[in-house]
């Protein structure tokens, strides 16, 4: 009993600092009107939008079109649309053919905006979508280290030594995309704790259930499906079965793709309204030196780029990313956090992973699944042209999770466990506990 009670105390915790976070400390999440103005910020209410639209019968965002954009002679290049005053308006939507399209996955609408406007009778705010997504994923999580007999105090270390509560400051559609991302990718690695327990197909189709909406909500989550496929590889019969989702949901893609861009393949990126031409830029890629050059460089920021301290409350702040800009976006700096130097028993667990490769308990295998995944995404992130802190959430709980459930299983090994190591472990844990929750307090102060 005093076990569930601790379990369900470092819940709620975790969940009350969310809310509190993510309602930009006001403990309230007013319902927000679908339409734009200018005070909006990048991307801001692009999901209500489409949410309106899709109500509408329509795929595309149903603002009313400036009259001015018919005099821009490449609504790709910004030189042409600042020539017009358009230089920073409907950013990071996609323009075809004279209509605006949302570039990012239409899953968050269809799972939160469109139930929440038809039961609530009002839009929500992208911070509240990001919090419910953001908590979906910390209980999946809970679930999996609960079935892993995980001891509950590491709930905390899952729910905030990680940048989701400092994400939870500064929400726009980029936000509420990882947060989706981070809902679908740890269901999934729930589902495959319980394939591993069970063998059952119910259990692999679930699995392949929700691997096909995170690739949905996230394409570049499309690397679960290698270890996905490896997993199942000595059982043909649930990895026929578990394909049926993933073959109907990116059926679904693909057409709504066409119905947009007359392409299955293409997502809307081509036509995004940005500072660079994006029909001639790669968002991703590794091809030469200069991109591999690139991606030795990106796996840095991800894994070992250090926060600053300061004297000053909250003490603790993120560093500007440092890109070459030859083969990097050029639009600036963004901040970004190494999950290594934020939470160090992420790179401790990737170790230990290792050492434990030869065992065989179900729960230490899907571990080892779920540390896999965790790693690739973060590879393949790093081939990209763009680094920035909520780009890491799409591995940082991942691998959290997998850390813990490797490291206890290896504490359960040691002969003689020492009240030292204990004590290393817990204060580890207590830095990036706190770091989290003080990098919050400073995204809160900034918005």
């Amino acid at each position: 009993m005093f076990s569930r009670a601790r379990t369900v105390a470092a819940v709620l915790a975790v969940l009350t600092a969310y809310v509190y976070f993510g309602s930009g400390r006001t403990w309230s999440f007013p319902r927000v009107p679908w339409e734009r103005t200018h005070q909006q910020r990048f991307t801001e209410r692009y999901y209500a939008g489409q949410a309106e639209g899709f109500l509408r019968g329509r795929l595309d965002l149903p603002y009313p079109i400036d009259p001015r954009w018919k005099n821009v002679t490449n609504a790709y290049d910004f030189g042409a649309r600042d020539a017009q005053g358009l230089g920073w308006e409907m950013w990071d939507a996609s323009l075809y053919n004279g209509r605006f399209y949302l570039y990012f996955s239409p899953v968050p609408v269809v799972l939160f905006y469109l139930p929440f406007r038809l039961i609530g009778g009002g839009y929500p705010s992208d911070p509240l979508a990001a919090t419910f997504f953001l908590s979906w994923a910390f209980l999946a999580s809970v679930a999996f280290l609960r079935r892993a007999e995980a001891r509950p105090t590491w709930i905390l270390v899952v729910g905030l030594a990680n940048v989701a509560p400092y994400m939870l400051g500064f929400v726009r559609a980029y936000e509420v995309a990882v947060a989706a991302g981070m809902a679908m990718t740890a269901t999934f690695a729930y589902m495959l704790l319980r394939w591993y327990e069970s063998q059952q197909t119910r259990h692999a189709v679930w699995a392949g259930l929700w691997l096909a909406l995170a690739m949905a909500t996230r394409p570049n989550l499309i690397v679960l499906g290698v270890v996905f496929v490896y997993v199942l590889r000595r059982h043909r019969r649930a990895l026929a079965f578990a394909l049926i989702p993933l073959v109907a949901v990116g059926g679904a893609m693909m057409l709504y793709n066409y119905a947009r861009f007359s392409n299955p393949f293409e997502l809307g990126i081509t036509y995004q309204i940005s500072y660079a031409p994006m029909w001639r830029a790669a968002p991703c890629s590794l091809c030469d030196v200069p991109t591999a050059i690139r991606f030795v460089n990106n796996t840095v920021h991800y894994v070992f780029w250090a926060p600053r301290f300061v004297s000053e409350f909250p003490y603790v702040a993120m560093q500007k990313n440092a890109l070459d800009p030859s083969v990097s976006f050029a639009g600036g700096a963004e901040e970004i956090l190494g999950v290594a130097a934020l939470n160090p028993l992420t790179l401790l667990g990737s170790f230990v992973a290792l050492a434990l490769l030869s065992r065989r308990e179900s729960r230490l295998r899907a571990a080892l699944a779920v540390m896999a995944c965790a790693w690739l995404v973060l590879f393949g992130l790093a081939t990209c042209r763009w680094v920035t802190a909520r780009y890491a959430l799409d591995f940082m709980m991942l691998m959290t999770v997998a850390a813990v459930v490797c490291i206890e299983q290896a504490r359960a090994l040691i002969p003689a466990r020492t009240r030292l190591l204990a004590i290393v472990i817990g204060g580890v844990a207590l830095y990036a506990i706190v770091v989290g929750l003080l990098l919050a307090f400073r995204s809160a102060a900034a918005a």
